[in-house]
This record gives C-alpha cells, sequence and structure tokens, in this order.
C-alpha cells in the first residue's frame, strides 16, 4: 500500500504558516517571563541561572586570616567575583568591579574570592597595586566554593578565571559571566540596575 506524502512545495507552504503563526506568540506574553538585559563582554555573555539557588552561608578567611561572611552587604546585589594573581584579566577587572561599587553605592556591594595558593598578603599587595583594597576579599585556595561534594553540586562552579556571578538582593544566585568584564558600561549598568529593582 503506498501512502500519499505532501509534495515538497505544500510541506514547505505549511511549515511556513505554522512558523508564522508562531511568531505571532509573544514569549513575555505567553510565557510571563522576564529576562534580564543583555550583557556581553566580547567572548562571553552573561547567563541567567534556571532555577536559581540561594546563596548558603559560607565564611572564609580574608587576607589577614579573619574569617569574613560571603554574604555582602544585605539589601544590595551581590557580585562575586573569582580571581587570581596570576590572571592577566582580573588585573583589569578588579579596577573597574571596585570602581562599579563606589558608583553604585548602596545597591551594589562586590566580595572577590582570591583562589591564590599560599601568602595570602601577597593578595593584599596585588589588590593594593590595583587601586583595589576596597572590595572585600576572601580566599579560596582549596577551591571550597568550586568543589562538588556527594550530596551537593558545587556552590559556584568555576568555568576559567576571571568568573563573576551576579546574587539578587534576596541572596538568589541569578547568573554568571566568565572572563573580564567591564562593569561600567551602559549594558553593565542596565542589568544591575535590573537586578536591583527586582
Amino acid at each position: 500500500m503506498s501512502r500519499c506524502l505532501p509534495s515538497r512545495r505544500k510541506f514547505l507552504l505549511g511549515a511556513i504558516s505554522v512558523g508564522g503563526a508562531l511568531s505571532s506568540i509573544s514569549p513575555t506574553k505567553s510565557a510571563n517571563f522576564d529576562l534580564p538585559p543583555v550583557l556581553s563582554n566580547g567572548r562571553h555573555q552573561f547567563e541567567v541561572l534556571v532555577p536559581s539557588r540561594q546563596l548558603p552561608s559560607i565564611s572564609l578567611p580574608s587576607s589577614d586570616g579573619k574569617m569574613t561572611s560571603l554574604d555582602g552587604q544585605r539589601g544590595a546585589t551581590l557580585l562575586v567575583n573569582f580571581w587570581a594573581t596570576w590572571c592577566a584579566a582580573c588585573r583589569s577587572e578588579l579596577p573597574m568591579l571596585a570602581k562599579a561599587q563606589s558608583a553604585m553605592g548602596d545597591l551594589l556591594s562586590v566580595v572577590t574570592v582570591s583562589t591564590d595558593e599560599g601568602n595570602p598578603a601577597r593578595v593584599t599587595t596585588y589588590l593594593r597595586s590595583l587601586g583595589a583594597l576596597g572590595l572585600k576579599t576572601v580566599i579560596d585556595d582549596r577551591g571550597q566554593l568550586s568543589k562538588e561534594s556527594a550530596d551537593q553540586p558545587p556552590v559556584f562552579p568555576l568555568y576559567g578565571i576571571p568568573v563573576t556571578y551576579l546574587v539578587t538582593r534576596s541572596r538568589r544566585i541569578a547568573g554568571v559571566i566568565s572572563g573580564a568584564t567591564d562593569w561600567l558600561t551602559p549594558e553593565a549598568q542596565r542589568l544591575l540596575a535590573y537586578y536591583a529593582a527586582v
């Protein structure tokens, strides 16, 4: 028994009409889903993490050895930036993070996480040389934040260095961008303002 298949022309015309009908449906209206502004640093784009996860209560040593909370300032959007003294891209990003935090005041808190092993005083010296001593910095030389345990995924998976996670005011880990990002660009400011308002 032979089946009657539609001609190629009929098939394509049918696909076009279905595609046209689907394109008239707005994702925002149908799914009631609000996307943040786009941020790209030339090589990478800010990725929204779905589902977002709650930031657990974590403390790590600062360069002076005191245990310091990763939480940041309450009520502010939080950027958690992973870096190392050997990272060339970090050298340009750390001062931009310090300037962005200063420019946004109470709306933005930045915590940097040094992944350097060895002498913690070297981290302070490095930040001073960049003019970024105003950034709250913790040291994760054992990779506690990026390690996976038997029952838990890593809090902050690392996709390279530098990498920055954005945490909402309600302390949900909302998104990530790899690579050095200029946090003073209009695109970055729109993204930060978007999360400051949610």
